[in-house]
């Protein structure tokens, strides 16, 4: 019998995730290799600790983080003083006095809890945020791998030209416009604290802008690029009436016909909209605390997947389809279980009428917009 098979293309995401501002180093050294290696490298120069551990406690590698202290300081010196010799490498040498300056203690204390929190503290898996200099520059998202994972050595560059510094390697590296992130974390990435965890609203829109669409504990976000100057709104309504529909007829389980969501006046439950559209590849987003989300998602792969809709309606109503999601190795099946039998009942409720209209308004809404969702949708055999 034939199938029609969707690829939802969709992360599902740990409930305890978190996000994180972390700065690139003093004076944003390490933002190329950020960039480059896909690596976070700590600004603690010449810090040796094993694979698989943490950074011990300040006062037992006291001469290593002084070692570093004084790299640092050396390499901000001023161009009078250019031709000053580095400080020596050997460790015996910052055994005595270490305490000699003030405020050497403190610093080496802030050098040693910076470099745990990204070697160690922070749980693989955590999304971070790494800023640029300039405002009118790229700021960097990516994921920290395990912590556990061997870490790189990366040589610096410009005023850390030939220190060592270690690394945590990084995954899925993404580029996004500095004026695109959350005003607070621009803010935030202008002081002077080293690593700040983001909270709250700011959250949501860092996992929305580098995950597009996403499930974390009990929310579900989906959407689209547009890759037009505008977004129009034709087809906003279109997903936003889908999706009220959808999530209608799974609570009462009463199918509406298209558009007739828009008015009802039993609607108790509706998406939050997330858009940025008044510019070329404007994006929108739906998001709820239910599976109609990524029920309206799987329809939009299949109104772009370039399958003959009738017959795809037809199947879904049918119980002809099976959902698979291959953004996630571990693939929770009692989710594209529970979103697949929604569009079945949903779809064998509505009628042929009501889900080829549905199917289609999408269609032409999306092409229109020249939108992209991920995902892909065939018919096997």
């Amino acid at each position: 019998m034939p199938t029609l098979k969707i690829d939802l293309s969709t992360r599902i995401l740990s409930d305890k995730m978190k996000v994180f501002l972390v700065h690139p180093g003093a004076r944003y050294s390490f933002y190329d290799n950020v960039l480059n290696n896909n690596v976070i490298p700590v600004d603690v120069p010449f810090l040796e600790i094993e694979d698989d551990k943490g950074v011990p406690d300040a006062d037992k590698i006291a001469p290593m983080l002084e070692r570093a202290r004084e790299m640092r300081k050396w390499a901000k010196r001023p161009q009078s003083e250019d031709a000053q010799p580095r400080p020596p490498m050997d460790l015996d040498h910052y055994r005595i006095g270490l305490n000699a300056e003030s405020g050497a203690q403190g610093a080496r204390t802030k050098l040693r809890n910076s470099a745990q929190q990204v070697l160690w503290t922070i749980p693989g898996g955590s999304l971070v945020v790494i800023p640029a200099q300039r405002i009118t520059d790229s700021a960097l998202l990516a994921e920290l791998v395990s912590r556990k994972q061997p870490r790189q050595i990366v040589r610096g560059r410009d005023h850390y030209k030939g220190m060592d510094f270690l690394a945590r390697p990084l995954r899925n590296l993404k580029k996004v416009p500095m004026l695109a992130l959350p005003g607070s974390v621009v803010s935030s990435a202008r002081s002077t604290r080293i690593i700040e965890k983001i909270d709250g609203h700011a959250e949501d829109q860092l996992l929305r802008l580098f995950y597009g669409d996403y499930q974390r504990d009990s929310d579900y976000v989906a959407g689209v690029i547009a890759h037009t100057d505008d977004f129009d709104a034709l087809v906003l309504g279109q997903m936003i009436d889908l999706h009220v529909a959808i999530e209608h007829f799974l609570r009462t389980g009463i199918a509406l016909k298209p558009g007739r969501s828009l008015y009802e006046s039993s609607i108790t439950t509706v998406p939050h909209l997330h858009a940025t559209i008044n510019s070329p590849d404007g994006r929108a987003s739906l998001e709820s605390s239910g599976i109609a989300t990524f029920a309206v998602k799987l329809l939009m792969i299949v109104a772009v997947s370039g399958v003959t809709l009738t017959v795809a309606g037809d199947m879904i109503a049918n119980a002809q389809v099976v959902v698979e999601n291959s953004a996630q190795q571990q693939v929770d099946d009692v989710l594209l279980k529970a979103s697949a039998n929604a569009l079945v009942n949903f779809f064998a409720t509505s009628g042929y009428p009501s889900y080829t209209e549905y199917l289609e308004g999408l269609q032409k809404g999306l092409e229109r917009n020249a939108t992209t969702p991920t995902g892909t949708a065939v018919i096997q055999p």
